[in-house]
């Protein structure tokens, strides 16, 4: 189920069996591990059409995307058979009477009265976006990850780069709002997989990204992974009837290759294609929409711009727009794909729990998922489902105690592990914990052993307080440096020294970073994927213990963009990534780390990054 894959880690109890089904199954940011459909969903069929040949540079309105050479490609009909275009669980907020001015309408009438309802929203200034990010594009599930457009879900502290979906060159909206910042647009994405899309149309066909699997591009094209292909196409669409002229770009989607479909792009200032792909992708249900999109929806209308994409509220508004041959009564009139009926709610429920091993101990995610599932559906549904729900209730139970067959004995001989503790034991400390919460009560009271884990986890946290050493490095107290830019600068203070690879450092102030372009060591750089080319470093040269680490900053200058902490345990040969913040100017930026001793390194990047540096805490 895409992205709603990631299931709610909440305890589910089971009334009547006395257990709880927990869902600590990791899960995948690539292929998700249950995928059920209803029975009754039509196949999507394609028709491809005639193989075709792109002329050289084309830069007519009927054909937009461009090749440097004559190169064949084949392209794909968006006649297709439409399934299900939305999956989504959670309720989308649109107010009462949002849509009502479209009700009935179909083709150019619906496309002009969707932008009356959703044009001059308000404008949220570019710098500020980065910010949001964490908020809006959040996984609704698990809050401390969030979606990277094209890929899937990542954590939230990974250094990232803001992808113009609707790419600005595609309408010179460089600089520009409110097409530049529009968050609708505005995906967090990695920085390489950002660089290698750049501004090139959407299509299918191409070679695929081994670093990014399932995206593919060709020297003129890029083609999302199926994680991404219905996202893509609905934020496409909303740009290209957001934005119709009248002070601002008028954005259209190329020519459809097929005159069955609704051409908009004569005059258009900005295109961008291929639309038959594009279609494809909104229509056919390939990729549906999910719960990332409909929160990202409501919050971006909530809380900050105050307008909808209305293909993710009404997805089928894409076909009532585009298709000549759509007689349908029009928008609002015809069902709603997110209003199933009750016996389509019950069906894809049944669905599910038909398809559920019990016997397997990695069922215990889906098995969570169908509990989810029932919760959501309509009281009538509930009924007609009601033998399948008992049916889950009985598959919970079989699946708890395979699981407490096989981890029982297993979590006994873990603890029996444990020796005398040291901070070296944490890990076979939380592996001893994780099997054991996975249990059953009953199963539960059957690890005889499990005292000595309560007084090990006790010992290991009292460890942890009595490694801690805190200190505050101040400065502007440091000796060392001069009132010039320097490179390869060593500072001192006490029995503490930081080395920095470029820097400013005067008896008031200390500034990383060089006013001119410069790279970071590559052992700090290799280890941060997507690193922007200007960067510098601060490398403690001791080691640090306790369990976090404060930067307070001053003013900053240039392009800055993130912070990254590095760790190293080899006394600082080499370096693993800790985490992500964006870096600001008079703030206080905090690191979680790992009791134990280590090194750390201070990474800023962005164009031409420096920043000012007070102090930095541990504590």
């Amino acid at each position: 189920m895409k992205k709603n894959l990631f299931l709610l880690c909440a305890l589910v109890t089971i009334v009547g069996c006395n257990q709880v089904v927990s869902s600590s199954t990791p899960t995948s940011t690539t292929n998700p591990t249950t995928t059920i459909a209803p029975t009754t969903q039509p196949t999507t069929t394609v028709k491809p059409n005639t193989t075709t040949t792109v002329s050289p540079t084309t830069t007519t309105s009927n054909s937009v995307i461009a090749s440097t050479s004559s190169q064949t490609v084949t392209t794909m009909s968006p006649v297709v058979t439409s399934g299900k275009l939305y999956n989504a669980k959670i309720k989308n907020n649109i107010p009462e009477g949002y849509y009502e001015s479209c009700r009935g309408l179909k083709g150019e009438a619906l496309k002009n009265a969707l932008h009356e309802i959703i044009k001059g929203h308000t404008v949220i200034s570019y710098s500020k976006t980065t910010d949001l990010f964490k908020d809006i594009d959040k996984d609704p599930r698990d809050s401390s990850k969030m979606y990277f457009i094209y890929t899937g879900l990542t954590s939230n502290y990974t250094t990232f780069d803001k992808e113009h979906v609707w790419a600005k060159s595609h309408g010179s909206f460089e600089n520009i709002d409110p097409m530049h910042s529009d968050l609708h647009n505005l995906h967090p994405c990695f920085a390489n997989l950002n660089s290698t899309r750049g501004n090139k149309h959407f299509a299918e066909g191409g070679d695929e990204i081994t670093t990014y699997p399932g995206n593919k591009q060709t020297p003129e094209t890029f083609e999302p992974s199926d994680f991404s292909k219905g996202d893509t196409a609905r934020t496409i669409f909303y740009m290209a009837v957001r934005y119709e002229g009248n002070g601002e770009s008028d954005l259209e989607l190329s020519s459809p290759s097929s005159t069955n479909y609704y051409d908009f792009s004569n005059g258009a200032t900005g295109l961008h294609g291929r639309f038959d792909d594009l279609y494809k992708w909104a229509v056919s249900g390939q990729d549906p929409v999910d719960d990332y999109e409909v929160s990202r929806n409501n919050i971006i209308y909530e809380n900050h711009q105050k307008n909808r994409n209305p293909f993710i509220d009404h997805p089928e508004f894409i076909k009532m727009i585009y298709d000549k041959s759509y007689d349908g009564p029009g928008a609002l009139l015809e069902d709603n794909p997110h209003d199933r009926k009750p016996s389509e709610e019950a069906e894809e429920f049944i669905a599910m729990v038909n398809s559920i091993d019990e016997t397997n101990i990695n069922s215990q995610g889906a098995l969570q998922e169908a509990l989810e599932l029932y919760e959501l559906m309509s009281d009538e549904a509930k009924k007609l489902a009601k033998d399948a729900y008992e049916t889950l209730l009985t598959k919970i139970q079989i699946n708890q105690a395979a699981i407490d067959e096989l981890y029982i004995n297993e979590v006994i001989d873990k603890i029996n592990q444990i020796g005398e503790v040291t901070l070296e034991d944490k890990e076979l400390i939380e592996e001893a914990e994780a099997l054991y919460d996975k249990l059953s009560d009953e199963a539960k009271a059957k690890v005889t052993n499990y005292n000595v884990l309560v007084a090990a986890r006790e010992t290991l946290d009292e460890l942890y307080k009595q490694s801690i050493q805190p200190f505050e490095f101040i400065f502007a107290q440091a000796s060392g440096g001069k009132n010039a830019y320097e490179t390869d600068l060593t500072m001192t203070l006490g029995d503490k020294s930081f080395f920095a690879s470029h820097a400013y450092k005067n008896s008031k102030s200390f500034r990383l970073g060089y006013k001119e372009a410069v790279t970071a060591p590559t052992k700090f750089t290799s280890a941060i994927a997507g690193i922007k080319s200007s960067s510098s470093s601060l490398e403690a040269l001791f080691d640090i213990t306790g369990l976090k680490i404060t930067i307070e900053t001053a003013a900053s200058y240039k392009g800055l963009d993130n912070m990254h902490l590095l760790k190293s345990t080899d006394g600082g040969t080499t370096y693993q990534l800790v985490g992500t913040q964006p870096a600001t100017a008079n703030a206080s930026i905090s690191f979680d780390i790992t009791p134990g001793k280590a090194r750390y390194a201070i990474v800023i990047d962005g164009s031409q990054p420096r920043l000012d540096i007070t102090s930095l805490k541990v504590s």
